[in-house]
């Protein structure tokens, strides 16, 4: 399979046309969509990484249900109920921003591949959202993921197919899709222990 160069350039307007309509699958408010695709072109994010950061949403949103009913048996043994009625509240107001999720997923997806042209912090001016709305919501996509970011082959051509591209070598060969649960896991950790401490 040889590679194709697109995948490593910005959408241009008729495939992030294309997108905005494909992203009707995960998304059905237009406007979102729009916010979207407006931001996925001012960050000059490539096709293989949102097409991963898609898939990544769609299996959020699979794995949504398990989550909330976990962090329901949980909440009804914590002594604190103002804290965790508190992170109840956090949790649903995040999960109905479906805008802010999706950059969550392109972050994660931007990580994945290794891509550091873009920190969280350089998505404050892309998006107009707090670098702590930011962080929250990556971190809230990871556990609801349980921290596995791993997407099989199979998965991410499904995802090409549906949308009508061919993946290139890109994918299949340069860059190992690798299970990076244990990476996030350290490096959340690390960096919330270290905020923690500055806090105190």
């Amino acid at each position: 399979m040889s590679m194709d160069y697109r995948e490593h350039m910005p959408m241009n307007d008729t495939t992030l046309s294309r997108f905005r309509q494909f992203l009707g699958t995960s998304i059905h408010d237009g406007y979102t969509r729009h916010r979207i695709c407006k931001s996925l072109k001012k960050s000059h994010t490539n096709l293989y990484t949102i097409l991963t950061a898609k898939s990544l949403f769609d299996k959020m949103k699979r794995d949504l249900p398990n989550h909330i009913e976990r962090m329901n048996k949980r909440s009804s043994w914590d002594v604190n109920k103002f804290a965790s009625n508190r992170r109840g509240r956090e949790l649903e107001k995040m999960l109905g921003n479906e805008y802010l999720l999706f950059i969550g997923c392109i972050i994660i997806s931007s990580k994945i591949y290794m891509d550091l042209s873009y920190t969280n912090f350089s998505w404050i001016e892309i998006c107009h959202h707090g670098i702590d709305q930011i962080n929250a919501t990556e971190k809230l996509i990871l556990q609801v993921l349980d921290y596995d970011v791993s997407l099989q082959w199979i998965e991410l051509k499904k995802m090409y197919d549906e949308f009508g591209t061919m993946p290139g070598e890109i994918l299949s060969g340069q860059i190992e899709m690798k299970q990076r649960k244990g990476f996030f896991k350290w490096a959340f950790g690390s960096l919330f222990r270290l905020i923690s401490c500055v806090d105190t």
